[in-house]
């Protein structure tokens, strides 16, 4: 009799298991935004800024805004401390933000906790991306946390990371999706919008 209780328990919890999936991947979509695919005009948005003075990290008062740059290409990076590919990218938006000063590249960090923490952990060198440190950095780094999630999720994020959304001088978005990009992967699609 134990044994058959069992298989019923074991069967059940893949059933709720299973309708989990569904319901949070499929049917529970609320925060997906309508309007951010390429060739959509993109929202607004600001967030707090990370500037490094005199080598340390931490928050500057400023704020970057979308909109306030108009008439550039702006390439748009969200990550997280605890993202693999977000560390294993960042290295590559950095040299594509030396090597084309004129687009503005700014990489957003999206975490759970305090603002404050991103830059403590930026200040530990925790990501290694190169020897001479984040300080050294040409991008802008910038903050998203749990009361403004709504900037990653009004430019189509579903929770995945990292995720890169491109918009031309126009405001238009030109590339969106959420993978890894290399320095080559930035070129292909930010140089055509230059030669524009």
């Amino acid at each position: 009799m134990t044994k058959k209780w069992s298989i019923v328990a074991t069967a059940l919890a893949g059933v709720v298991m299973c309708g989990a999936l569904v319901y949070y991947n499929f049917i529970d979509k609320k925060k997906v935004v309508e309007g951010v695919a390429v060739g959509d005009t993109c929202p607004d948005f600001t967030v707090d800024t990370i500037a490094a003075n005199d080598g340390v990290f931490g928050f500057d008062g400023n704020e970057y805004n979308l909109y306030a740059n108009n008439g550039k290409v702006r390439v748009i990076n969200f990550w997280a401390t605890w993202c693999g590919g977000c560390k294993e990218e960042m290295p590559h938006f950095n040299e594509f933000a030396k090597a084309y000063p004129e687009v503005e590249v700014i990489a957003i960090c999206g975490e759970s906790g305090p603002k404050d923490v991103v830059a403590e952990w930026m200040n530990t060198d925790a990501l290694h991306v190169q020897a001479s440190g984040w300080a050294n950095f040409s991008l802008q780094f910038g903050f998203y946390g749990p009361d403004d999630e709504n900037v990653y999720y009004s430019l189509g994020g579903t929770g995945m990371l990292p995720m890169t959304v491109v918009v031309d001088e126009d405001g238009v978005i030109r590339y969106n999706k959420e993978k890894n990009l290399d320095f080559e992967g930035l070129q292909q699609i930010v140089l055509p919008l230059l030669n524009d």
